[in-house]
């Protein structure tokens, strides 16, 4: 017989010690006396222990079980999305990094105002605050959603208490905290899931190959691959080679290259050369961490198969098969570690996005713009405070997403998704801004705004308003939206360039 969901009292005190031991860590780094200490740790920080903060920053607890839904329920021809984050290495080493590392800066808008001017910056710093935000909130609300059924506590209950422990250390220690805390995460969180994919495998005939010769006789491996559909270039195709390599290409130019939270973490490094170190042992790691979430699904797969008597129910959604197969057959106080490790990939995703929240807020706006105080100490005091503020709006907004109407919920996080692309339109404009110095201000302008305009565009008209069957591939979108904010700031530039021509001969 299976046990039933939930978890028991030593699963709790499990939890209560990983939370006591989080909060210490913001009381060790406590001591920050300059904002370079605060958001940037002191520009000290070890390649290596940067390289690890990246990964368990950027692997939220979504992605800690939409892997594993997405192997189990439809196979792993998404899975080459992961180790084809490799291709944009060279561009994040060769073009971005050296671009950052020029001149000592807190945040990448601050070189917009330096290539284009001061509207510029705050445009961009402003577009990454609205999309960081809202994806924080969204972060705590799906989370929450996923777990809300084993931990048996109300999703405010858990929106509130893993939010106040985040802010609560980022608010202490600053980066310092943050890096730490994502390092000890990332360990449990990979042993956590090392301890599942080792006990499936053990208990299942013929080991690794015999799971996986069973998921590809049910169509759960890597099948799509051997379609002609795969390899058609239609813009309406879900999943294709070709939308998979757009994908791939913008998303991670962006997240690696241009993002506030990755590059605030490249910046805390001593100099470029620990920089590109911590660049490429971030994705050596990535590689085989993703591949043992993406493998769970496919040996869970194969576990219920061969043990119907204990496989889900229909109404178990795919996104919840890890969390059903966690509570209903590990033993008490492992459930509590790994429900810990789910936890901290929420905590990691939280902290780091509160802290680069509020250093873009400090240096972007208040300090550029607002009364600046006399003293370093008097900064760290204000950012403090900005991590109060940011904390509460993300998980003010998260829990009204969790008390209004499901209906309401879809419509949330569809509008989350559509300012997400907006990412690619400030991947353009910093493509703009380092490829040449030929473009100027109005290149940026006509960049954010036109590709401002189709991200709402393509979202809605091809996308979310459209049934499933009629609409574009969700892929292909960021690679629309960047292809019209470049064209946009090149033929902006062109037209000025060629006006000015225009008017010096006719002098």
């Amino acid at each position: 017989m299976v046990p039933a969901a939930g978890l028991e009292p030593l699963d709790y005190t499990v939890l209560v010690f990983y939370f006591a031991g989080v909060v210490g860590l913001g009381f060790l780094f406590r001591k920050n006396p300059t904002l370079a200490d605060y958001f940037l740790a002191g520009r000290s920080t070890h390649w290596s222990l940067v390289g690890i903060s990246i990964v368990a920053t950027l692997f939220s607890a979504v992605s800690f079980v939409a892997m594993p839904g997405e192997a189990y329920a439809h196979g792993l021809s998404l899975y080459p999305r992961s180790p084809m984050v490799v291709l944009v290495a060279p561009l994040v080493i060769w073009l971005f990094l050296p671009f950052y590392h020029r001149s000592p800066i807190f945040t990448v808008f601050e070189l917009l105002e330096r290539r284009f001017n001061l509207a510029a910056r705050l445009i961009g710093s402003g577009i990454f605050l609205l999309v960081r935000g809202a994806y924080v909130a969204v972060v705590f609300y799906a989370s929450a959603k996923a777990f809300q059924p084993a931990l048996g506590l109300p999703m405010t209950t858990i929106i509130m208490l893993v939010g106040v422990i985040a802010v609560f250390y980022t608010y202490l220690g600053g980066m310092r905290a943050v890096i730490w805390t994502d390092v000890v995460q990332f360990i449990i969180l990979f042993g956590g899931i090392l301890f599942v994919l080792v006990r499936l495998v053990l208990s299942a005939d013929g080991g690794i190959g015999g799971i996986y010769s069973y998921a590809t006789a049910y169509e759960r491996g890597f099948d799509l691959w051997a379609t002609q559909e795969f390899y058609s270039f239609s813009l309406y195709e879900r999943v294709t080679l070709w939308s998979m390599l757009a994908y791939v290409l913008v998303w991670n130019s962006y997240t690696y290259g241009v993002d506030q939270l990755t590059v605030q973490r490249y910046l805390s490094t001593s100099n470029l050369k620990s920089a590109v170190r911590s660049t490429v042992f971030q994705f050596l790691l990535l590689i085989p961490f993703v591949a043992c979430f993406w493998f769970v699904g496919t040996a869970l797969f194969h576990h219920y198969g061969m043990n119907p008597a204990i496989a889900p129910p229909a109404t178990v959604e795919e996104d919840s098969i890890l969390c059903y197969y966690i509570t209903r057959e590990l033993p008490a106080g492992i459930v509590g570690l790994i429900f810990g490790a789910i936890l901290a990939a929420v905590m990691s995703t939280v902290d780091s996005g509160i802290n680069s929240l509020t250093t873009s807020t400090i240096v972007d706006f208040y300090q550029r713009l607002g009364r600046k105080p006399r003293t370093e100490a008097a900064y760290v005091s204000l950012s403090k405070r900005w991590v109060i503020i940011w904390g509460v709006f993300c998980v003010a907004s998260a829990c009204f997403i969790a008390l209004v109407s499901e209906k309401a919920n879809a419509t949330i996080i569809e509008v989350t998704a559509i300012w997400g692309n907006l990412n690619a339109v400030l991947l353009g404009v910093f493509l703009l801004a380092m490829l040449t110095r030929r473009f100027t201000s109005g290149c940026a302008y006509a960049a954010f705004g036109v590709g401002s305009l189709v991200t709402i565009y393509v979202s809605t008209v091809y996308f979310y308003w459209r049934p499933p069957e009629e609409r574009i591939s969700f892929l292909w979108i960021g690679a629309i939206i960047l292809a019209a904010t470049l064209a946009a700031g090149i033929l902006v530039g062109t037209l000025l360039r060629l006006t000015s021509r225009f008017s010096r001969s006719a002098t």
